[in-house]
Formats: C-alpha cells, structure tokens, sequence
C-alpha cells in the first residue's frame, strides 16, 4: 500500500513540475536587437507571442509603426505595437517549444520554427524543412525592465 502511495506522489509531482516547467516561457522577452519586447501567453495547449513595447514606438511623422513592408498590401497599415509574431508553438519538453511560427515585422517574412528556453534566454531557431536558416537569442524581462 505505501509502495502505490509513493508511486502516485511521484506521478503527480512530475506532472506538476512538467506543468511548471512548460510554463517557464511564459512572459516578456527581450529581442537580440533589444528594440522589441514580447509577451508570451499560452491559449489551449499553444503559445503565442505579441509585440508589446517597442523602442521606436512611432515613425519619423509620430505615426504609430506599422507593417509597411508586409507584401500582403491590405497588412501594412497594421501596427507593430500589440502584432502577433510567435504563433502556436507546442511544448514537447519543458525547455523545447515546436511546429509554430515567427513573423519577422522587419524582414516581412514568417519561419517555421522551434524555440529553446535556457535560464533566463529564449533561443529561437527559423529553419526550412531540414535546414536551419539561422537563430536569435532573447532574454527574459526582468519586472523592473518592463516598460
């Protein structure tokens, strides 16, 4: 009896501490060029990540940045500020995140990638079937960083 005790004391600890874990990317998160912040949310069992601080806020006029070099003509007048660039990441471990997306507002251009999460950095690798195009670091926000 308490052998069975154990084992599910066990089981569940583990879930807890994976639940745990997969929530480690949850947050705010500092691009490579340190120009962007953004914030990484669950909904159902996927991630996702909007553009929530910007450096550059506003353009040359002080018109709100937007995505003007989108090709799809009916997006560039969208914002940057509040934009969607990670989508429906899935968490295969808990440091792992695959099979979503990245949108690149200043390329225009969107990646499949896949997203590793080390202490306090994000490492975000775009790829094409097999072959890696390249990858950025991003930190994590500290509270008193948050703009």
């Amino acid at each position: 009896m308490k052998t069975s005790i154990i084992t599910l004391l066990l089981i569940a600890s583990s879930y807890t501490t994976f639940a745990q874990k997969g929530s480690a990317i949850l947050g705010r998160w500092l691009n490579q060029d340190k120009d962007g912040q953004v914030e990484i949310y669950k909904n159902g069992d996927q991630y996702f990540g909007k553009i929530v601080w910007l450096k550059n806020p506003t353009d040359s006029q002080g018109k709100p940045q937007t995505d003007k070099k989108n090709p799809a003509t009916a997006l560039c007048s969208r914002q940057i500020l509040g934009l969607e660039v990670l989508k429906n990441f899935v968490c295969k471990t808990p440091e792992t995140y695959v099979n979503g997306t990245s949108y690149n507002p200043k390329r225009a251009m969107t990646f499949n990638c896949r997203i590793a999460i080390s202490d306090s950095t994000l490492k975000i690798s775009a790829y094409m079937g097999i072959i890696t195009l390249g990858s950025e670091v991003w930190t994590r926000v500290k509270p008193e960083q948050k703009q």
